[in-house]
């Protein structure tokens, strides 16, 4: 083999170690208000999002595998959260019959305090 041929060789296996398939997945960026909040029987929480812009609104998943920042996950209807989704998720409603709701995994998700997003009470701590 050539030089050439070894440094082209060396080059391309360089290149597909340094770019893994997980990588390409797709992160999309969502946040807004929770509307409906169910918890799920495969240790996940189902939240339905709006966001009066309509971008980032749609169907999630918190998962115990889930990047969670201080205020922990969902908690009740009308808290505000925002972060990044991945990959599609079913939550587990029932085992028998068989009823699951999908929605997308939450990557990373920080949420607002339960007294800030008007869904638990309090004055917000202002």
């Amino acid at each position: 083999m050539t030089a050439f041929r070894k440094t082209a060789l060396g080059f391309f296996v360089f290149l597909s170690l340094s770019f893994p398939l997980f990588a390409a997945a797709a992160i999309i960026p969502f946040g807004g208000r929770v509307t409906s909040w169910l918890p799920c029987l495969n240790g996940g929480i189902h939240v339905s999002v709006v966001n009066l812009a309509g971008v980032g609104s749609g169907a999630y998943v918190w998962t115990p595998a889930t990047f969670t920042y201080l205020y922990g996950p969902p908690a009740v209807v009308g808290q505000h959260v925002l972060g990044t989704a991945d990959i599609p998720y079913a939550c587990v409603l029932s085992f028998v019959p068989f009823i699951a709701i999908p929605g997308l995994r939450m990557f990373m998700l920080g949420t607002s305090g339960v007294g800030f997003g008007g869904g638990g009470g309090g004055g917000g701590g202002f």
